[in-house]
């Protein structure tokens, strides 16, 4: 028997030692997994986003798989997806305008694609023999989307270009318009008309030509300056018709030339700064259009004849700009490099903004933005990315738009207390319209009177606060279930602020002096037990998940933060003594997380208080702090406008720094932004456009990682990273690259 427990004993040390040894592999290949992901995500951001979707696969439940796949997200800058064409190498395409198909010409011919899966839908019936691919030889579409002009270069046996020839199809049947014909000029590129039976021609000279589609004839515009052969297309002038038919060129010598297309004549001559026509230009409006030179950027009024901005490019290279397009919706531009980087700029002043995006496929290429907020780059490669420009993405939704987050959400469900944008706000006193936000449907539910003032949640299904006016007469209650106001008990006229706990069935009111009344949310009625702190006035009252604790932090008269722990039913202190912490919330774990000195986050064991951790800090001021009904997930939000999101179970940061924005930042004012549902499955942010809700579901964010990859890692990638791991596998289902 002896022998037997012996026996047994040491193969449980065995056993022991093997589990630990599992566990240890375990974890290397997890942390190498994730920091791969992590460190790739602003170089190689779909490999980084595979990355971070296996290691989810692998480990479902694990935070740091949460965290890489987070990192894919908050470092998409509004990506939604990417769209590889089938069989498509090279191409260059444009997008067919009011829709959401391209024309794309490719090695194999001339197709139309759909922009959201990549099929071609129909081929077209313009020919393309060679491989050679230039966006300035089109595709071209017409502004109504009926016709697409096209031109080829023509190479002998030996590779020497022996002629050009253009030709003009209909986009909706294929069908050709215009059979191909020869030029006798040296083409430098092309673009059509709204109605598509007009198309403008430049030469590497500069001289410009214009070729009715109907009958093939090519007129010579004159009045255009002659110059040395400009071989770079990209380089050698830019021309586009504006909505009534007018063409507008930028030359290479600088002038903005306007021709009446019926004379073949120069009408209008526009001033322009040297270098900053000859690249690229996109039309705004009916009378406004953008141009790009090698050395700046210009926003031309056609009708005033002159530029009302001009800004320089920091780059010094040549033609940093030869993609360019608009969203006056937004009141931003978009410049596109050779080198797969996307510029952000004010159409107001033409400086650039702090947004940027990168493709990271080669060349930009095309690009055009629609219904005024989502950018389609067509590009110049194999795929076509698409990006939301107004704060929202792949696991990000924009919604009310003017208003901003009032309160953290409802102690249940998907509610927002929103206020409306104010000018020149300074405090919460300053707003005067509120609303309930659904972020499940970013619909607004209830609109509360005008003017209504320090709106709050006093429970799960009701509102305090002063509606339709201010003072005494007009604190009341809200049951939002019946849409009437009740008014309950007097509030205390030197309320400081009010809470609700986490179940949303006890209102705490703050009195200065330390003095907290606990009130029925569905009565207003005032009820034991009252609270009392040392004196200090209480600034941020947080309750574990089922009410039955309550956590108060106040401020003393030298302004040293003091918390003290309170049992909710009786009144009783269950701990005090847990000075010189600011910012503070109770969590179902069991502890106390706090902003110490606003800089850094301190865990405390909410029985002893005593230190048991601390987290990553943000930087530029913590302000407030959100944390979900079960203690896991926890945001913080700082006066620069950033939020952070953790994962509390593990200590770590969830991704990068979120940036939002806020009409004012003054510490410990009750900014709210960066709130979390009590699920802890999203988020919500304010943002310039207006709320966004973040998707916090890793399952989400890996569907979400699948599509903005577009593809599958390839086989070396695999061999690189995850060979170790096991054979060869399909991550996203696309198939191998």
């Amino acid at each position: 028997m002896a022998l037997f427990a012996v026996a047994v004993t040491a193969g449980g040390f065995v056993a022991a030692g093997s589990n630990e040894t599992t566990h240890q592999r375990e974890t290397a290949q997890i942390e190498a997994l994730t920091s791969a992901a992590l460190s790739l995500g602003t170089t190689e951001r779909d490999v980084a986003a595979l990355l971070a979707v296996e290691s989810f696969r692998r480990w479902p439940g694990d935070p740091r798989a949460h965290s890489a796949l987070m990192g894919a997200m908050t470092r998409s800058h509004g990506l939604l997806a990417t769209t590889y064409l089938e069989g498509v190498e090279d191409m260059a395409s444009m997008l067919i305008p009011g829709t959401r198909r391209a024309v794309a010409a490719t090695v194999e011919g001339i197709a139309v694609y759909d922009v959201d899966s990549g099929t071609v839908i129909y081929p077209l019936d313009l020919p393309k023999d060679g491989s050679d691919t230039d966006s300035r030889y089109g595709p071209a579409v017409s502004g109504d989307g009926a016709r697409v002009a096209h031109a080829e270069r023509i190479f002998d046996d030996v590779g020497a270009q022996v002629g050009i020839r253009l030709s003009v199809a209909a986009v909706t049947s294929g069908d050709l318009v215009l059979p191909a014909i020869e030029l006798d000029f040296p083409l430098s590129s092309i673009t059509m008309n709204h109605e598509g039976d007009l198309v403008g021609a430049i030469d590497e000279f500069g001289g410009l030509r214009l070729i009715d589609v109907d009958t093939g004839l090519i007129r010579q515009v004159g009045g255009t300056a002659v110059h040395e052969a400009q071989w770079n297309t990209d380089r050698a002038g830019a021309v586009r018709f504006l909505p009534d038919g007018r063409l507008v060129y930028g030359t290479v010598e600088g002038p903005l030339l306007v021709v009446d297309p019926n004379t073949a004549a120069v009408i209008a001559t526009v001033s322009m700064p040297p270098d900053s026509s000859n690249v690229a230009m996109t039309v705004v409006d009916d009378t406004r259009v953008i141009t790009t030179g090698d050395r700046r950027i210009s926003l031309v009024d056609i009708a005033a004849g002159r530029s009302d901005w001009s800004q320089p490019f920091a780059s010094e290279l040549n033609e940093p700009c030869p993609w360019v397009t608009a969203s006056v919706e937004l009141r931003t531009l978009y410049c596109g490099d050779l080198t797969g980087h996307i510029e952000e700029r004010s159409l107001d002043t033409g400086a650039p903004t702090e947004r940027s995006f990168d493709p990271q496929l080669g060349f930009v290429g095309s690009m055009a933005v629609i219904d005024g907020e989502e950018l389609v780059v067509v590009g110049r490669g194999k795929a076509i990315t698409r990006w939301k420009l107004d704060g929202s993405g792949a696991v990000t939704r924009v919604m009310a738009p003017g208003w901003l987050v009032r309160e953290k959400y409802s102690p249940t469900g998907s509610s927002l207390i929103v206020a409306q944008r104010a000018a020149g706000a300074e405090s919460w006193m300053d707003y005067r319209e509120f609303a309930v936000l659904d972020t499940r449907t970013g619909q607004m539910t209830h609109r509360l009177p005008t003017p209504s003032f320090g709106v709050r949640w006093a429970g799960a299904s009701s509102l305090v606060g002063d509606f339709g006016g201010v003072g005494p007469h007009r604190t009341g209650f809200l049951d939002m279930r019946t849409a009437e106001t009740f008014s309950g008990d007097a509030l205390p006229e030197d309320a400081l602020d009010v809470w609700s706990n986490a179940p949303g069935d006890r209102m705490y009111v703050g009195r200065p002096g330390g003095e907290i009344w606990t009130i029925d949310p569905t009565t207003g009625r005032r009820m034991e037990p009252t609270l009392q702190t040392d004196g200090g006035d209480p600034v941020f009252v947080s309750t574990s998940p089922d009410g039955s604790r309550v956590l108060v932090t106040s401020w003393n008269m030298e302004f040293t933060p003091d918390s003290i722990l309170f049992d909710a039913e009786t009144g009783e202190r269950i701990r005090f003594g847990l000075v010189g912490i600011g910012v503070t919330a109770l969590t179902a774990r069991g502890e106390v997380v706090s902003a110490y000195k606003r800089r850094s986050i301190v865990r405390y064991e909410a029985d002893t208080f005593e230190r048991i951790g601390a987290l990553p800090g943000a930087s530029g001021g913590l302000d407030s702090m959100s944390v979900s009904a079960d203690g896991r997930m926890f945001s913080t939000y700082s006066l620069d406008g950033t939020v952070s999101v953790y994962d509390l179970e593990s200590g770590i940061r969830l991704g990068d720094l979120i940036a939002g924005s806020s009409e004012w930042n003054y510490p410990g004012q009750g900014t709210y932004s960066g709130v979390l549902r009590a699920d802890g499955a999203e988020l919500a942010i304010n943002v310039p456009t207006g709320i966004a809700v973040w998707d916090l579901r890793p399952s989400s964010h890996a569907d979400a990682a699948c599509t903005m990859a577009g593809r599958d890692l390839t086989r070396d990638e695999w061999a690189a990273y995850l060979g170790d791991l096991g054979p060869y596998r399909s991550t996203c289902g696309f198939g191998e690259e």
